[in-house]
């Protein structure tokens, strides 16, 4: 069990990591991808609230260095997070088909399914990291290396969905 909490720690942090970082990076841009989903009143305050969260969630999983309970913390706030964000791309899908993806700062693919399976694999990371309640046990290094560099490619699988899908000529 301790393996697979610190490779869903790992997925969950390095993909909020990478999304809120590339947010922040270009405010504006995610904050014109919000339009028409969030109320124009609210449209700036979220548009800083979703990257901050997102890096809260990272903060959580760093905490679980020194208290392994804060994974629960973690856990918790990124399946929130990730429910609204499956609940926000089908939206967006519904109401605009040429809504663009903005989830890593820069202006993705048209958003489709796929990007509500994303959300949704994410959210079964985070539910089944919920599921563990920060059960770790005994983690050997060399295991916890190895469980690392696993949820290393899958946050990268993740991170670049759109670009390795339009490498091999898809949608």
């Amino acid at each position: 069990m301790g393996y697979l909490m610190v490779g869903a720690m790992v997925v969950i942090s390095t993909t909020f990591a990478a999304a809120s970082l590339g947010k922040l990076r270009d405010l504006p841009g995610f904050r014109a991808s919000l339009r028409g989903l969030v109320p124009g009143r609210t449209l700036a305050l979220t548009a800083v609230l979703v990257p901050t969260a997102e890096l809260i969630t990272v903060a959580a999983f760093i905490a679980t260095l020194v208290d392994r309970r804060a994974s629960v913390i973690g856990f918790g706030l990124a399946a929130v997070l990730l429910a609204a964000f499956t609940v926000g791309v089908a939206v967006a899908i519904r109401k605009d088909g040429a809504a663009r993806c903005h989830c890593f700062g820069r202006q993705g693919a048209v958003l489709s399914t796929r990007h509500v399976i994303r959300n949704v694999f994410l959210l079964g990371v985070a539910l089944a990291g919920l599921a563990g309640r920060g059960a770790f046990g005994d983690v050997d290094p060399a295991g916890a290396a190895i469980a690392v560099i696993c949820a290393l490619w899958v946050a990268a699988n993740v991170i670049f969905m759109d670009e390795i899908i339009a490498l091999f000529g898809g949608p």
